[in-house]
């Protein structure tokens, strides 16, 4: 794994890197290596941490996981478990405290 150390003064027109994948991402941290970014199917960038793909940059826009009405994949940093998740095909659910409260 190389670490890239730029001088002061110095232009970087273009930084390579490997695929990757959602264990060991392409552009990690060096106190998490399987947090990061990596490149998925054709051409989508994906975001990885701790080995686990939690969302996907795409052609059609952002992706989530589904998630569940105990962890949505929309949350709030102070409030992890009230947010919005995939309920199935085409349904879309609305949680607070864990618990479902509205689908769609």
């Amino acid at each position: 794994m190389g670490i890239l150390h730029p001088q002061i003064g110095e232009t970087c027109r273009a930084i390579y890197v490997g695929v990757g994948s959602v264990a060991q991402p392409s552009l990690s941290f060096e106190a998490r290596p399987n947090t990061g970014f990596f490149l998925q199917g054709d051409g989508d960038i994906a975001v990885s941490v701790a080995g686990v793909e939690v969302l996907v940059l795409g052609v059609g826009g952002l992706q989530f996981d589904d998630g569940t009405a105990a962890l949505p994949s929309i949350t709030f940093d102070a409030d992890l478990n009230t947010g919005i998740y995939r309920i199935g095909a085409d349904r879309l659910g609305f949680t607070t405290a864990g618990v479902s409260a509205l689908e769609i």
